[in-house]
């Protein structure tokens, strides 16, 4: 190779280097992470920081950029091991981390055949969230918008062969600790709070003042972990609710209507699932309220989806008087358009 070429090889390299360097950089200046010292920071990250120095971003930079190109070449499993070193050396980056998370969640699950090994890389990408990301970015909504997602629709969405299988896994391990699916004054100090903590990252406390305000609710349902989370998520927005927590908690909660109440044997398997009217008025609640806050044109637009289709659902069920009041609901609705 001469020595043109050569240059030409290393200066296309210096800008890709530098393309991932800048794309990085930007999101470290967004999120205010500038080398400093993080919250709840690992001996072996602080290790990592103090040997690296200022070289640990050029480090981060470097591994994106092969990141991307293992994507491009859907090289998932190598991406694993990148996303442990990657969320190491930039664990204040939130997009990071869902990347990661997702990568797991869909893509490598995606890649097993047996239905327990894709369910364990579910698993694992709910565990990079909750209990990883979560712990560097405690504020960030959009983290709890993903582990809202990868519940609602990973779990409880049906695009997955082995959907079911997930939906059953989840429903054995909530009716162990709870002996059941319904929280019934669970005591923040007792066993089975400790339970909920360790081994789902649920708040008992949490899960009350939800089951007050939208329940009560069967928590061994995706549907209500998803809530749980876009919940969570929307304690933490600041000026107005995060967009994607307020969709992820109104989708969640109109499934929960439609499919809320479960029918469930852990020795059988049985798993059945019919509506939970009682969620109905709450989740009007909600929408109202949203509503009289802030009547975009959005809002109101999944507002009017929604009651046509809880108008048909409670037609069907016989609630003939209920489905008609909210056929009058909706023409209010959709005249202030």
């Amino acid at each position: 190779m001469n020595a043109r070429s050569t240059s030409i090889l290393v200066c296309a390299a210096v800008v890709l280097f530098a393309a991932a360097n800048i794309q990085n950089r930007e999101l470290r200046d967004r999120r205010g992470v500038h080398r400093k010292d993080l919250e709840n920071t690992p001996p072996l990250l602080t290790i990592t920081t103090v040997i690296l120095g200022g070289f640990r971003g050029l480090v981060a930079d470097l591994l994106w950029l092969r990141a991307s190109n293992l994507q491009d070449e859907g090289r998932h499993f190598e991406l694993v091991q990148l996303a442990d070193w990657i969320t190491k050396l930039e664990p204040g980056i939130p997009e990071i981390w869902s990347f990661h998370a997702w990568n797991m969640a869909f893509n490598v699950s995606a890649m097993m055949r047996d239905p327990s090994e894709r369910w364990r890389w579910v698993q694992n990408g709910i565990a990079l969230l909750r209990d990883q990301a979560l712990r560097y970015n405690p504020h960030e909504p959009g983290l709890y918008s993903e582990l809202s997602w990868i519940y609602g629709f990973k779990i409880g969405g049906e695009t997955d062969f082995a959907h079911m299988y997930y939906k059953r896994t989840l429903a054995k391990e909530i009716h162990a600790i709870l002996n059941g699916g319904n929280l019934s004054d669970v005591d923040a100090t007792s066993e089975i709070a400790t339970a909920l903590e360790s081994e789902q990252g649920l708040n008992s406390d949490v899960m009350a003042k939800l089951d007050a305000r939208f329940g009560p609710l069967d928590w061994r349902l995706p549907e209500s972990l998803a809530i749980y989370w876009a919940a969570r998520g929307l304690e933490h927005s600041t000026d107005e609710p995060d967009m994607l927590c307020e969709r992820m908690l109104h989708n969640v909660l109109e499934s929960t209507f439609m499919k809320g109440q479960l029918n469930f044997d852990p020795a059988s398997g049985r798993y059945e699932r019919t509506n939970n009217f009682e969620v109905l008025p709450k989740l009007i609640t909600e929408y109202d309220t949203a509503i009289d806050q802030r009547p975009t044109e959005r809002l109101r637009a999944s507002y009017a989806g929604f009651l046509q289709r809880a108008i048909e659902v409670l037609w069907q069920a016989g609630k003939k008087e209920e489905s008609r009041r909210l056929a009058q609901r909706l023409e209010e609705v959709s005249g202030g358009q």
